[in-house]
């Protein structure tokens, strides 16, 4: 009998001796010389146990202090759809625009077969998309603070503190609670205009939020800090 396996590729591999994918897989086999019918099955990936993942990115990572919010709030801390569908295939929920447990939108941002089918890569991936962002992020929030004269947002932002965030008016690097950290976790979700969540109205003399608008995302920093860290 002779088997011959052949696998779904997604795209090409970071390191071709370390193959870590599933999908789609099909045995074309023969019975003395005799083709057979061919026999398809899927692979299938399993969720890691929170306490693994959170062990993974707070010990192999740097990762600011809201990123298990964040994994919460975007996939659940799921890399592999739970229900419906294929059982334990990626979770892409907006293929290609949300893939696995940090959603990286495939749209914008260069993707490989790890990322559908590894949480460890995904996690490192979404986190380096992160990190791209800080600087603008860090500059958006230092130049709205400067041009409000350093008024403090936090009494007019009536759903500060949340429930996991506690933001705070001052212009340290980002990852120390200032309000710059809001417009960091706005900016991964973020689209064109849609980068900011706070900034200075100087005609109004006040502060605006994200949430006060209709455009798309408006909840996504309430809804991040909504969440308990995963």
């Amino acid at each position: 009998m002779t088997v011959l396996l052949r696998r779904r590729t997604l795209s090409n591999y970071n390191t071709p001796s370390d193959e870590s994918e599933g999908g789609y897989a099909t045995i074309h086999w023969t019975v003395n010389g005799t083709v057979q019918s061919d026999f398809n099955f899927n692979i299938e990936g399993d969720n890691a146990d929170e306490n693994v993942v959170d062990s993974f990115y707070n010990t192999a990572l740097s990762v600011p202090w809201f990123w298990g919010s964040l994994l919460a709030q975007e996939s659940s801390g799921r890399q592999y759809n739970a229900s419906g569908g294929f059982q334990g295939f990626p979770l892409a929920v907006q293929n290609p625009d949300g893939i696995g447990i940090s959603q990286i939108d495939g749209t914008q941002n260069t993707v490989s077969d790890f990322d559908y089918w590894n949480y460890e890569a995904n996690v490192e991936d979404g986190l380096k998309i992160l990190q791209n962002k800080a600087t603008e992020s860090q500059n958006n929030w230092i130049n709205n603070y400067t041009a409000s004269g350093n008024t403090d947002p936090s009494s007019s932002d009536t759903r500060n503190p949340y429930s996991y965030c506690d933001f705070v008016a001052n212009t340290q690097p980002l990852g120390n609670g200032s309000f710059g950290d809001a417009d960091w976790i706005q900016d991964y979700n973020s689209h064109s205009s849609q980068h900011w969540y706070i900034w200075w109205n100087s005609t109004t003399g006040a502060w605006n939020f994200k949430y006060n608008t209709s455009e798309a995302g408006n909840l996504y920093v309430p809804d991040v800090c909504g969440k308990a860290p995963y």
